[in-house]
């Protein structure tokens, strides 16, 4: 049985938020749109500040963890995109 399957609802939940949103900003990132503070960069932005409170809040992640996620995206998703 994985970690994954451990979890309680709220962590799973947790999960599957940080790992769509990992492949949203990865997405993004590669079609042009940075983080920022006005239209699409800004929902970027929302997106990824929602994926570290998930990690922050649900999994007790106190250090940098987003950047690793999206990293893993890039590196199963590159031949595909």
């Amino acid at each position: 049985m994985s970690v994954y399957e451990n979890f309680d609802e709220q962590k799973q939940f947790a999960c599957r938020v940080i790992a769509d949103h990992a492949r949203t900003t990865a997405f993004s990132i590669a079609d042009g749109i940075l983080p920022g503070n006005e239209g699409r960069s800004y929902v970027l932005r929302k997106i990824m500040r929602r994926a570290i409170y998930h990690g922050r809040e649900h999994l007790g992640f106190n250090d940098s963890f987003f950047y690793k996620v999206c990293d893993f995206v890039v590196d199963q998703m590159k031949d595909a995109y």
